[in-house]
């Protein structure tokens, strides 16, 4: 039968008619603490949904990602529940909407990036790819990393321990224990002052990114400038309401701040701030 779980509780439990099995059972909603999940069933024991998590329409791209049997084989189904494109992936992701694109894993191990019919647009021929920002792929070859385009062809070359996407036309990167940032031609364009990892990407609306020195965390703009000290325990960007929220310690601080202007403090509390990731 089909469960509903919310949680570690089971919810919900019935059991489809053959007729409804055999045919494409319908989608149900269920609400969580963390948002709207979808569970979707089709056939008898042929078709196990996966990799959906907290996503609204589980249909990206007019395609969602499922699996045969225990998980051996991954493919992607229409809404009508049709296959459209064969179970043949060793491992494979949704489909991403920005890009009309999803990264696949085939038997040999290696990654490769295809489009909504099943074809590569980028060949399986690497150790990882990552989601592209700005037309522009991270990937790894012999345990470096470097940027693709959708097409495939090498922008950056594989040469660095880490990179994360572009942003505002920068991209993190890490290599000999130090990180900073590059711009799509391989150009150092903040220096790599920051920690090992210790490089965020820039967030679009607020236009700053998170940095670490010597394990402490603040923020920088676009132009390398540090507008909030690395002086911080913990941070967290708040692109809704404009504002950067640190702790130093068991004291809390609430940054306003704007792209145009260099904010100031708000608000200070001192007392347990709950842990906070960015």
């Amino acid at each position: 039968g089909l469960m509903f779980r919310k949680g570690d509780k089971i919810c919900k439990r019935f059991f489809p008619s053959k007729e409804v099995r055999d045919k494409l059972c319908t989608f149900y909603w269920m609400k969580c603490e963390r948002g709207r999940r979808a569970l979707y069933y089709f056939g008898v024991h042929k078709y196990y949904i996966s990799d959906n998590g907290d996503r609204t329409d589980p249909f990206p791209c007019g395609l969602m990602l499922a699996y045969k049997g225990n998980g051996e084989k991954y493919g992607y189904i229409n809404k009508e529940g049709n296959t459209v494109i064969p179970y043949k992936f060793k491992k494979a992701s949704n489909f991403i909407p920005e890009s009309n694109r999803a990264i696949v894993v085939d038997w040999n191990g290696l990654v490769g990036v295809i489009d909504t019919k099943g074809n590569y647009v980028i060949q399986p021929k690497y150790q990882s790819i990552l989601p592209s920002n700005e037309n522009l792929w991270p990937y790894q070859e012999r345990f470096r990393w470097g940027f693709l385009d959708d097409n495939g062809n090498i922008v950056i070359p594989a040469q660095y321990n880490n990179v994360s996407k572009f942003s505002l036309g920068l991209a993190p990167f890490s290599k000999d224990k130090k990180s900073g940032y590059i711009e799509r031609h391989n150009n150092v364009v903040i220096p790599a002052i920051f920690d090992f990892n210790g490089a965020w990407p820039f967030l679009q609306k607020m236009q700053v990114a998170v940095v670490k020195i010597e394990g402490k965390f603040g923020a920088i703009d676009k132009n390398g400038k540090i507008v909030v000290p690395t002086e911080y325990d913990e941070i967290q960007v708040k692109e809704d309401t404009n504002s950067i929220i640190v702790k130093k310690g068991k004291e809390q601080k609430v940054i306003k701040y704007s792209p145009a202007t260099v904010g100031k403090s708000t608000t200070e509390e001192k007392n347990n701030f709950p842990n906070f990731t960015h």
